[in-house]
């Protein structure tokens, strides 16, 4: 689980509800993504408790990650419009395709309807991370030394609250500290000061 990096929450109500899934995989290929999609609808039942449902979300899709061999890019749970969404990003060396975000989609979708975490309906998408991928691990920013990022803080460093520049390094002192060129100057930023990052082409 990702350190500092904001996710998006969802506030569980008294009244939980249990998962009855209506599978319709939708497949579509948008701005380099492979992007699968299912729907689900809901009836009552029981609930984790003593954990944010982001954390329970984050440990839910790490575990389907690791048993199908998928690198867990990044989990965020929004709200567009009347419609939760729960996106799911992942990843392997040799890329990611169709076949990938279906299988890993079943498989999330059982555990999901198991634990239950999401106490409304939503849709689930899983797709590749594409070009402009989150970064939210310390081993992401140490991957991509010297590629352009853009880093969206909670406050602002000299007076802006969305950085782009090129990643220099990352260092492990003080819980995390992002290491960033910007404007020919060398900014550290602490890691818990930044709720998104991704990467972002510069010139």
């Amino acid at each position: 689980m990702s350190k500092g990096l904001n996710y998006g929450t969802l506030e569980l109500s008294d009244e939980v509800l249990e998962k009855e899934w209506v599978f319709n995989p939708l497949f579509l290929l948008m701005s380099f993504n492979t992007i699968c999609k299912k729907s689900g609808k809901l009836r009552k039942r029981g609930v984790h408790m003593g954990k944010s449902v982001k954390n329970i979300l984050w440990d839910l899709v790490e575990q389907v990650g690791a048993a199908l061999n998928y690198e867990v890019v990044d989990v965020v749970l929004t709200k567009e419009g009347p419609q939760r969404v729960l996106r799911v990003f992942i990843d392997r060396p040799e890329g990611i395709g169709v076949e990938d975000c279906e299988a890993f989609s079943q498989q999330l979708s059982t555990v999901l309807d198991e634990q239950d975490p999401i106490s409304t309906a939503y849709l689930l998408e899983v797709s590749s991370p594409g070009l402009e991928r989150p970064l939210t691990k310390p081993e992401h920013f140490q991957r991509f030394v010297g590629q352009g990022v853009e880093l969206k803080l909670f406050a602002p460093v000299q007076g802006r609250k969305k950085l782009k520049g090129r990643l220099k390094g990352w260092s492990d002192q003080a819980e995390g500290v992002v290491i960033l060129e910007m404007d020919g100057a060398i900014l550290d930023i602490p890691w818990k000061t930044i709720s998104k990052a991704r990467l972002q082409f510069i010139d």
